[in-house]
């Protein structure tokens, strides 16, 4: 049982890359990535990141082993509805109706977990294709796994929603 004391650069660096991959329509289902495997993916961008390096993504999404072990462990709970294991994810991520999505960070909080993990608030603002933004909030836990990370569990809700 030990803290992890880089917890907010993990997060901050964790919240930088998961919302452009989001963002991105090309990219965002690289997000899933960060669902399925013990997520070597996750720890070799943050040292991407800390070392100022410029790293190729697909390169270290194809290193990446998959891991039932750890899918099975991943959960998302969005709007309500709870997703279990990476392939619910990715499907729901798949699915998606919209074109265009933008995130607007505001406020990124983090706290070290006793085993080593991040627990990670991120609030902000998102517009989806063209209308009008809405205020969200999404709770993440990254779980640690060896010199690695996953995203063990996930929050997602908006905080205000369009009046009809």
């Amino acid at each position: 049982m030990s803290l992890n004391l880089q917890f907010e650069n993990i997060a901050n660096s964790f919240v930088q890359e998961y919302y452009t991959l989001l963002d991105s329509p090309e990219n965002r289902t690289r997000v899933a990535h960060f669902y399925k495997t013990s997520c070597r993916l996750l720890q070799q961008l943050l040292s991407c990141l800390a070392d100022a390096v410029l790293c190729d993504l697909d390169e270290k999404i194809t290193q990446c082993k998959r891991t039932d072990r750890y899918a099975k462990e991943s959960l998302m709970t969005v709007e309500g509805l709870r997703l279990e294991g990476a392939s619910q994810i990715l499907q729901t991520i798949q699915n998606l109706s919209f074109k265009k999505i933008h995130h607007m960070i505001t406020v990124v909080d983090a706290q070290p977990t006793i085993d080593g993990g991040v627990l990670i608030c991120v609030m902000g603002r998102l517009k989806i294709d063209d209308g009008s933004p809405f205020s969200f909030s999404q709770v993440f836990v990254l779980k640690a796994v060896g010199n690695s990370f996953f995203v063990e569990n996930e929050i997602f809700r908006l905080s205000e929603l369009k009046s009809p």
